[in-house]
């Protein structure tokens, strides 16, 4: 089965940010000793029943990376995990069916945030409001739907009661009793599996009595003197089986795991309420190696068909899957640790997916269980092959020499990365300073301090991609001048020039006059307006539109009027000879120039 297609790992012990992991029905892990590859089976522990270890709650000061925590690198302080929900059947048909994405933000205050998202026709997904129905539904499917069962590399007494409790919560939700749950499996075994519940005795040489609670079973099973186990019930009754038993506890971890695999893979096979992943540490421990090839075996054929997992290994016989199949859809993967001098030797995991470099199987394992021993010949030999390899290709002048010539070649992409950089740095600052000399948009304002005043203007109206600049006077027209030299020089730029003018007492007469003339003037301007505001200056809208403003109150003070009376005057005189002075010359028609002998101020 296979219930996640990705998972996104960031700042979770030994990982740094952004790991990402395509998902399988089976996802295997491999890596040396403290590479870090439990801590992806860890992050879906912590992701689903917010533990990393069996009894072991969130715990910032351990969990988060402590190279961001103790660098105080750039970055929010929080691990987060993505986990990629594949579609189904939710009861949301218009919402989480089509699979979602669940995050947990883990807070380095200790805190836990869980967001969900629908997934987006593009990179952007589209976040769920916490009180909307799809993130009820997604809450509910990962909080009561999926079961994530953590199986770690150490199975001791504690392990026992967190299996034996794990069992209690799936078995009392579920559609029956636990006691009813293995009187079934007996039956099954017996009738139903046929031929495979055959192979399940040989195997693991098991049989279940089915008159047994479940209180008792981790601590009272043991086997009898034929190998074959019995669970006895301890009552005021004695017990079942008065043969000679060996306790469970005195047999081996790799007896009791056989039994507790099938057992987990029996519930979820039954129990139609629940998803199930699995993340097992190292499922190898304790088996020979003959063994370890027949569980690998098991695990690709028959428990991936109910449950989804999670590996981590270094056992040959789960390693030596085929990457990625396509028909058990098994994905591998190596993680193993960089350290980075450059940055104080950081040290972070690494996930890398082996099928990038692995296109099949190194050898061809023995099928025919009647060459187990080849089996185990085939592991040990592997293993000395493997290191004899390794001591070869260090110790060789070719290995030395390819070494020496990656890291030069590794300096010189870093090298070239960083001049990238710089170009990169260097082309933005250029396409600024291009845009900034020839804008396709350009506004031009008359007064200097409009270089202020409309800037805001602009913004409050959602006006974006215009070049403010100031003529500083009505008759100056050098802008306009130097655009049309650059129009000149690159004649298919073509920008939109907009010029603003003040009223300054100009009779509609001479507004036309002007425009009509500046419109002649830079004629090679594709796109070129002139425009008067409707009022002498732009502070004039601030005045207009108080409510308190009037012409009579304005007469009440009779000094203040005609002081603003005498600015008006001078200022219509003086833009009245400026425009004299541009626009006319000796063989001015006289009507054009008794045009500009009056203004109007009233």
């Amino acid at each position: 089965m296979q219930y996640i297609e990705k998972i996104e790992i960031s700042k979770f012990r030994s990982f740094g940010e952004n790991n990402t992991i395509e998902c399988g029905k089976i996802n295997i892990f491999s890596g040396s000793n403290d590479s870090g590859k439990s801590n992806v089976i860890k992050a879906l522990n912590l992701f689903f029943n917010e533990k990393t270890d069996i009894f072991t709650g969130f715990n910032p000061e351990n969990d988060f990376n402590k190279w961001f925590k103790d660098r105080n690198a750039r970055g929010q302080r929080n691990i987060t995990i993505k986990v990629y929900i594949k579609k189904g059947a939710y009861k949301d048909p218009k919402g989480i069916n089509a699979g979602f994405i669940a995050e947990k933000v883990f807070g380095i205050d200790g805190s836990i945030q869980t967001n969900f998202y629908l997934k987006g026709q593009e990179k952007e997904e589209l976040i769920l409001k916490d009180d909307s129905a799809s993130y009820k539904r997604a809450d509910a499917v990962i909080r009561n739907q999926i079961r994530f069962i953590y199986v770690p590399a150490i199975r001791d007494s504690d392990f026992r009661r967190y299996i034996q409790r794990q069992m209690l919560e799936i078995t009392n939700s579920g559609s029956g009793k636990l006691g009813d749950i293995f009187k079934e499996l007996k039956t099954e075994l017996d009738t139903t599996f046929k031929s495979f519940g055959e192979e399940l005795h040989k195997f693991i040489d098991i049989n279940v009595l089915s008159d047994v609670n479940f209180a008792t079973l981790l601590e009272s099973m043991s086997f009898s003197t034929d190998e074959q186990i019995t669970i006895k019930k301890i009552g005021r009754g004695g017990n079942i089986d008065e043969k000679q038993n060996i306790p469970i506890a005195n047999r081996g971890d790799g007896i009791q795991m056989q039994f507790l695999s099938f057992l987990l893979w029996f519930i979820a096979n039954k129990d139609t309420n629940h998803k199930y992943i699995w993340g097992f540490e190292e499922p190898e421990i304790a088996y020979e190696f003959q063994k370890q090839f027949q569980m690998a075996d098991i695990f690709a054929n028959t428990f991936s068909k109910n449950a989804q997992i999670f590996i981590t290994t270094h056992s040959p016989a789960f390693i030596s899957f085929n990457p990625n199949n396509g028909k058990n859809s098994i994905y591998q993967y190596r993680i193993h640790k960089v350290v980075e001098p450059a940055r104080n030797n950081r040290s972070l995991s690494v996930i890398t997916n082996l099928s990038k470099y692995v296109e099949g199987d190194l050898f061809d394992k023995p099928e025919n269980p009647t060459k187990a021993l080849f089996q185990d010949l085939w592991g040990v030999n592997y293993q000395r092959l493997a290191n004899s390899l390794g001591d070869i290709l260090k110790n060789s002048q070719d290995y030395i020499e390819l070494e020496r010539n990656y890291q030069i070649i590794a300096d010189e992409i870093n090298k070239s990365k960083e001049e990238i950089v710089v170009k990169q740095a260097e082309l933005e600052r250029l396409k600024t300073a291009e845009q900034n000399n020839y804008p396709n948009k350009l506004f031009i304002c008359e007064d200097a301090k409009g270089g202020s005043i409309w800037p805001h203007l602009f913004e409050e109206f959602g006006i974006k991609g215009v070049q403010i600049k100031s003529s500083k006077g009505c008759s100056n027209d050098q802008i306009e001048i130097v655009f049309s030299y650059k129009i000149q020089e690159r004649p298919k730029y073509s920008p939109r020039i907009f010029r603003q003018l003040d009223r300054d007492a100009y009779l509609p007469e001479q507004i036309s006059f002007i425009e009509a003339a500046m419109t002649r003037k830079f004629a090679n301007f594709q796109h070129y307006k002139i425009s008067f505001l409707p009022v002498n200056e732009i502070e004039n809208f601030a005045i207009l539109s108080n409510p308190k403003f009037s012409n009579e109150l304005i007469r009440q003070n009779e000094q203040r009027y005609e002081s603003v009376k005498d600015a008006c005057f001078d200022t219509a005189n003086s833009n009245l000879e400026k425009c004299r002075r541009t626009y006319l010359n000796a063989q001015s028609p006289d009507k054009d120039k008794n045009l500009f002998n009056r203004h109007y101020i009233d």
